[in-house]
């Protein structure tokens, strides 16, 4: 497959704003981008399930000459849903096609609420279909070469390289769900050390929170979440203003006494423990 172009997303941000309205923000391949944000959402709408939280918030981090930048950014927008969509599609259907033939997969799979890793195809309920199996990203997730190695010797007539009772392919399993754990806890003491850099940075004395349940609260604007041993009992998504004491960067912890309540918004991201 020949790459005609490689679209930067920052600059196809743009056209976020115009899928909707079907105005012109100038761009290549913009006629292409919109009839395949026409086919996502088609998908989706298909599927019955959103293919991302709307309003929930992903964060990015600059640091540069020392300052420590965070950009919020919404999931959810057309571009992410083409692409979400799209992905859905060719992990679904590569996944079916395994199954028809029982070649052997790593599926991913959701049921009542909890999501494993499983070698049999079975349903995906937060998405809403019938199977699920990483393949598209052969270069970032190791599941995803094996299951397209499956997959290139199924539609070759090939015998495919593992059994469904496989040690090598149960064993690639345990230890994807073990990397990916460490990986997403890395990932949050990433985020957690830089927005406590930038509390420190900003030398902010209060901050605005959103109650997550009991007393686990969000900060606002950034991906960090603590405990507040003096907060009241309160309900999830109640806004407090508390007042920052301490940091410290090396247990990437922060201490925060309660000042008052503000009102109430809607909970629309879950948010981990914190370390």
């Amino acid at each position: 497959m020949r790459i005609a172009a490689n679209l930067r997303h920052a600059r196809y941000d743009r056209l976020n704003e115009t899928f909707a309205t079907g105005a012109k923000a100038g761009l290549a391949f913009e006629d292409e981008l919109q009839a395949l944000w026409r086919v996502a959402t088609a998908l989706e709408t298909r599927r019955g399930k959103p293919s991302a939280a709307a309003g929930a918030l992903d964060y990015s981090f600059q640091v540069e000459e020392g300052r420590v930048r965070i950009l919020p950014r919404k999931r959810g927008a057309p571009l992410d849903k083409l692409v979400s969509e799209m992905m859905i599609l060719a992990n679904t259907r590569w996944g079916e096609l395994l199954a028809e033939r029982d070649v052997a997969a790593i599926y991913r799979v959701q049921s009542t609420g909890k999501v494993r890793l499983s070698v049999h195809p079975e349903a995906h309920e937060g998405l809403g279909v019938s199977c699920y199996a990483w393949m598209s990203s052969p270069l970032r997730r190791y599941v995803d070469l094996v299951n397209q190695w499956q997959l290139a010797a199924a539609l070759a007539g090939r015998r495919p390289p593992f059994a469904r009772t496989s040690d090598s392919l149960l064993a690639a399993l345990r230890a994807f769900e073990v990397t990916y754990a460490r990986y997403d806890e890395h990932q949050r003491a990433m985020e957690g050390y830089w927005s406590l850099r930038w509390l420190v940075q900003e030398n902010l004395q209060s901050v605005l929170a959103v109650v997550l349940r009991e007393n686990l609260v969000r900060f606002e604007g950034l991906p960090l979440s603590t405990r507040v041993a003096s907060l009241p009992a309160l309900d999830p998504g109640s806004r407090v203003r508390l007042e920052l004491r301490s940091i410290d960067l090396l247990e990437r912890s922060v201490t925060c006494v309660y000042r008052e309540t503000l009102g109430r918004i809607a909970v629309t991201e879950d948010t981990a423990e914190p370390p």
